[in-house]
């Protein structure tokens, strides 16, 4: 049962962290723990000065203390999750958090990922052994006593082998329990994992401390007096913003702007960034000036845009809710359960349907309503509690809801005393330099990115990344590269490659070509469903199925038509003689009343057409090969068609400039691959020498 909850789906932008206890006697010399109940008062006192003052993103760090009992041996004392969207902050918070648990307790062992999965080894991808992969880390990763731990084997405590075998949380624990030694990280994985934290808890409060004067509504500024954190929610409903909810903005009913204060506000870097980085076209409330005179300060123009959007996420957070209503909670804890009871009952009935309650009625019918309703009544009776037992936890309210129930509850007390809230003004904005990159700084963090690479490259795990490509064949490098390419191969392979057909899918490649192709009456599959296998070119398909007719061709009126086309007659070629035709090659089959002319085909279109290409520009681009005498015509020379192909391939190769690219991948198809470009200045003339 312990690997039950093994392989949950964790939300995106979120961090789960889980705490066990060390298997019973192994922990040496650590004082027995608490009930779980204690422990989480203990902790929750260790880690309060660190989370006092901290403003989380979306969730604060939370934990939840689970009973001890039989079988829960290797199952969490306490866990949690945090949702930390936008703010990688929180998550190495946590972390931070984390390991200072491991510190002071050395009885617990930490487990901590998020939808990356093991997020600790990305930041160490550099220096963990090569056998560790994505796919077999799982229970093989712990903080403990301050330290990362890797766990190599899965099979014992004495056996650490490095082949990549599943292990289970039980094998983990122990092993790390029994041997904390052997399965502590090296120092370079310690370094590489824990840098972002060498500057905390310092870096703590340059994070959350950032602070700005903002003109917002009265209220925002009594809320944000007594509740910082409260911010959260109302950048990120500004920031979500859709349409509808800037309906709400047009007037501002629960913060009217009319009463604005100068305020200092508290945001974390990414709530600011977030918040500023944002164009926003203010609605025309906001232009009317201020009216009853409670700001003594004249805001300038971005401390009212920045507490206009401010006041405007506060009134989407609230969702057209009357804020002065007393009965507010009471409703929304009243819709709550009735969604609840509403989901229960959903799936209570389907339940029912796939137990064949319903038999074969359909839904809608009489007979089917008349049970349903039956069911509903039964259902509503066991589920209602006892009289006099109802109770409400703000548990029970989703975080949108929870929000409102603050704001309403913090409303109800008098709004704090301008005077209270200059007192608190600081000054000047702290400074927000760290929002801009500079030229410097920017070709620092390239040039220690591009160290990163290097050292990578240099590196055996990089030749072991290289070599474990699956490709059919090996890709030389080096000076094997250039031995094994050659440019004779290259153009027989292209020149059979020509030779064949091509089917419905296009073009096929010898690796690529079937084991059936020649099998007669069998239909192919494609992506678009059961295709009929393609009759040959050149014969007819006629009504009764049968697809033996020729195809009926008058080659006297297609040459007729082509020579006043070109404007000139067609020249009779010598016949070729060097290709052979394959059982495949089109042809062309004429009508048994019309007489058989030799002299007239594809050739001697093919030659029309190269005569009349010859004088023009394209003409012009081709290589010819070299004629008997000197004073030959150029012209006259026969088209050189394999330095050609072997130009013009270079010369896409060469354009690709090392990306991929059609030339790179037509040869990679022939399993050649071309060297590096050596010098970049070569001439394409100096190709054909």
């Amino acid at each position: 049962m312990e690997n039950i909850f093994a392989h949950q789906v964790i939300p995106e932008d979120t961090v789960t962290y889980e705490i066990y206890r060390v298997p019973d006697d192994k922990a040496q010399g650590a004082d027995p723990l608490p009930s779980p109940a204690d422990l989480l008062d203990q902790v929750e006192a260790l880690l309060a000065p660190y989370t006092a003052d901290y403003l989380w993103q979306k969730a604060p760090f939370r934990l939840t203390a689970h009973p001890d009992g039989p079988g829960r041996a290797f199952r969490p004392v306490l866990s949690g999750r945090t949702a930390f969207g936008d703010c990688l902050e929180d998550e190495w918070f946590i972390v931070f958090l984390l390991r200072r648990l491991s510190t002071t307790y050395p009885q617990l062992v930490v487990t901590v990922t998020d939808s990356d999965g093991q997020f600790l080894l990305i930041e160490a991808a550099e220096a963990i052994p090569e056998w560790l992969t994505p796919q077999n880390s799982a229970h093989r990763v712990y903080l403990y006593r301050g330290d990362l731990h890797i766990i190599q084997s899965g099979t014992s405590s004495t056996d650490h082998g490095t082949e990549e075998t599943d292990l289970t949380l039980s094998e983990g624990l122990t092993v790390l329990a029994t041997e904390p030694s052997a399965t502590r990280a090296s120092d370079a994985v310690q370094r590489a994992v824990f840098a972002r934290l060498v500057d905390y808890p310092r870096a703590i409060r340059a994070h959350s401390q950032f602070r700005t004067r903002c003109y917002v509504p009265h209220r925002v500024a009594h809320l944000l007096y007594h509740q910082p954190q409260l911010l959260a929610a109302a950048v990120e409903a500004f920031y979500l913003r859709d349409p509808v909810a800037l309906r709400l903005c047009r007037d501002m009913r629960q913060f009217p702007p009319a009463s604005g204060v100068l305020a200092t506000v508290r945001w974390t870097r990414t709530m600011y960034a977030q918040t500023v980085g944002q164009a926003f076209v203010l609605p025309k409330i906001f232009d009317s000036d201020d009216s009853d005179g409670a700001s003594r300060t004249l805001p300038t123009e971005r401390e009212r845009e920045v507490g206009a959007k401010l006041a405007c996420g506060f009134e989407i957070v609230c969702r057209g809710r009357d804020l002065t209503d007393p009965g507010l909670p009471d409703q929304l804890h009243t819709e709550a359960a009735e969604r609840r009871q509403a989901t229960r009952w959903e799936e209570y009935r389907q339940r029912l349907e796939d137990k064949g309650y319903f038999g074969d009625e359909r839904p809608g019918s009489q007979l089917y309503q008349a049970k349903e309703t039956a069911a509903r009544n039964e259902f509503e009776r066991r589920m209602a509690p006892p009289s006099g037992t109802e109770q409400r936890s703000p548990d029970d309210l989703d975080a949108g809801d929870t929000t409102i129930c603050q704001i309403h509850g913090l409303l109800q007390q008098p709004l704090v005393p301008v005077d209270t809230l200059t007192a608190d003004l600081i000054p000047k904005d702290d400074s927000d330099a760290w929002m801009y990159v500079h030229p410097d700084h920017l070709d620092e963090v390239l040039r220690k990115q591009q160290e990163n690479v290097d050292r990578l490259k240099e590196s055996e795990a990089f030749e072991a990344v290289g070599a474990s490509q699956s490709r059919t064949h090996a890709v030389p490098t080096g000076p094997e590269l250039s031995e094994a390419f050659n440019m004779a191969d290259m153009v027989d392979q292209f020149q059979a490659f020509l030779d064949r057909d091509a089917g419905l899918a296009g073009a096929e490649f010898e690796n690529e070509r079937s084991d059936s192709e020649g099998s007669n009456g069998d239909d192919e599959e494609t992506e678009w469903g059961d295709l009929p296998s393609q009759p040959p070119f050149g014969s007819s398909v006629v009504e009764d199925g049968s697809s033996d007719a020729p195809l009926s061709f008058d080659p006297t009126l297609f040459f007729a038509t082509l020579e006043r086309a070109l404007g000139a007659p067609l020249p009779t070629p010598a016949t070729d003689t060097s290709r052979e035709p394959t059982e495949k090659r089109v042809q062309f089959a004429k009508a048994e009343s019309e007489p058989e002319d030799p002299e007239l085909g594809l050739d001697t279109v093919m030659g029309a057409m190269d005569s009349e290409l010859a004088g023009t520009k394209v003409g012009e681009s081709f290589e010819r090969r070299p004629t008997a005498t000197v004073d030959a015509e150029e012209m006259d020379a026969p088209v050189d068609v394999d330095l050609n192909l072997v130009k013009n391939i270079l010369a896409s190769f060469k354009a690709q400039q090392g990306l991929p690219g059609p030339a790179g991948n037509m040869l990679g198809r022939f399993n050649l691959h071309l060297p590096p470009d050596a010098e970049s200045d070569v001439d394409d003339g100096d190709m054909s020498d």
